[in-house]
């Protein structure tokens, strides 16, 4: 649907570099909050580190569907057209699931089983994150 790249032109555009600092910062800040938020709230150390490790997976998870296009947002492409993706999310989510929960991977990582409650708080930050990222993407499509 839309012409090849100039092979002149970089791989790496001004753009693009925004775009993977944007990611970047999403995933700092995430990750920072998450961490805070649940110590705040009195959890231990390793279940603080295990939602924010969780939050930055969710973060890459996002990102990932959002790479399928420079300049259309994910709901746009559909988020089941390329099953590939999907069964590398799908193991990525049971590689998760077994850091954070498998008490031999909590030892070998120093992780902790999480509660429902910082799920949800990851999983609001990477909606969250994907839609910053459509925002980019519609305020600057022409850098790509």
């Amino acid at each position: 649907d839309s012409p090849p790249r100039d092979p002149a032109r970089p791989l790496l555009t001004v753009g693009l570099s925004a775009r993977i600092a944007l990611v970047s910062a999403l995933m700092v800040i995430g990750a920072w909050w998450i961490f805070n938020w649940e110590r705040a709230a009195g959890v231990e150390l390793a279940e603080a580190r295990t939602a924010a490790v969780n939050l930055l997976v969710a973060v890459q998870v996002v990102y990932l569907f959002s790479c399928r296009s420079l300049t259309r947002p994910v709901w746009r492409l559909g988020f089941f057209s390329n099953p590939w993706v999907i069964g590398g999310v799908l193991v990525q989510l049971a590689g998760q699931l077994l850091i954070t929960y498998l008490p031999v991977m909590n030892a070998l990582f120093g992780t902790a089983p999480i509660e429902a409650g910082a799920w949800l708080r990851v999983a609001a930050f990477a909606a969250l994150a994907s839609v910053v990222i459509a925002v980019d993407k519609h305020l600057r499509p022409r850098l790509m």
